[in-house]
C-alpha cells in the first residue's frame, strides 16, 4: 500500500520557492514603485532637497527604465497662462511686423521630440522669469549669443510668446481667423529684448517694455497726465 502522508508531497505551489527568492523579489518590487513615484512626483520639480538628491543618486536607474519624465505634461492642467505652448522666437532681418522674418524655436526636427521638448520648456522659463531682468535677460543673450557664433545670423530681437487656447463656443461659430488656432490674436507676447553685438562680438540684450505699459508723455513735454 503507498503512503498517503502528505508531508512526503507536499502540493502547495509556494513552498516549491524559495523564502529568499519571495523576500528579494517583493523587496525589488517595493524600490521599484518606490522609483516609480518619486519621479512622477518630481516631474516638474523636486518637492525637497532629498528627493533631488535621491534622483541624482539613482538617475541611472530611472533614466535605464524611463522613469524621469523629464518635464513630461503628465500632470492635469489648470488652465492657466502657464499650462499652454510658450516659444522662442528670433528676428533675424526686416519688418518686425513680417511673421515670415521670425525664427520659431525648434526650427527643425520632429514636433514632440526631444529637441522640441527642450525648447518648450526654455519658453516656459523665460515666460517664468519674465518679471526678472537679470534672469530673463541671462537666457535670452544666451539664445541670441548661439545664433550669432553657431549660426552665423545677426539677431536683431529676441522675444518669448504664449501661445493661447481656442474657446469651444469659437471653433463652433467663429470667423475663419477665430477657428484657426495659428492666428495672430492667440498669441501673447511675455518678453521682447533688441539684441546688441559689441565690438568684441559678444551680445548683449535691451529690454523693450510693452507700449501699452509706458506712460506716454503729454504735448507739453511735462510728462504724463497725474
Amino acid at each position: 500500500m503507498k503512503s498517503t502522508d502528505s508531508t512526503a508531497c507536499p502540493t502547495s505551489d509556494d513552498s516549491l520557492v524559495n523564502p529568499t527568492v519571495r523576500l528579494s523579489v517583493s523587496l525589488f518590487v517595493i524600490v521599484h514603485f518606490f522609483f516609480v513615484f518619486t519621479s512622477m512626483s518630481a516631474n516638474v520639480a523636486p518637492r525637497s532637497e532629498l528627493q533631488r538628491r535621491l534622483l541624482t543618486k539613482f538617475a541611472f536607474y530611472t533614466q535605464l527604465l524611463n522613469l524621469d519624465l523629464d518635464f513630461a505634461p503628465y500632470h492635469l492642467t489648470h488652465a492657466s497662462e502657464q499650462d499652454v505652448d510658450h516659444r522662442v522666437e528670433i528676428l533675424r532681418d526686416g519688418d518686425t511686423d513680417d511673421e515670415e522674418n521670425w525664427i520659431v524655436l525648434p526650427d527643425e526636427g520632429v514636433r514632440g521630440g526631444e529637441r522640441y521638448k527642450r525648447y518648450q520648456r526654455l519658453g516656459r522659463v523665460m515666460a517664468m522669469l519674465a518679471g526678472d531682468d537679470t534672469a530673463v535677460s541671462w537666457l535670452a543673450s544666451s539664445v541670441g549669443t548661439h545664433f550669432l557664433h553657431a549660426r552665423k545670423t545677426r539677431p536683431q530681437q529676441v522675444r518669448c510668446r504664449r501661445h493661447m487656447l481656442q474657446r469651444w463656443t469659437v471653433i463652433r461659430g467663429g470667423s475663419a481667423a477665430d477657428r484657426d488656432p495659428n492666428s495672430a490674436g492667440y498669441f501673447r507676447q511675455v518678453y521682447l529684448a533688441d539684441c546688441v553685438i559689441l565690438s568684441d562680438n559678444q551680445l548683449r540684450v535691451n529690454k523693450r517694455d510693452d507700449e501699452s505699459q509706458v506712460a506716454q508723455p503729454t504735448s507739453s513735454g511735462q510728462g504724463p497726465n497725474p
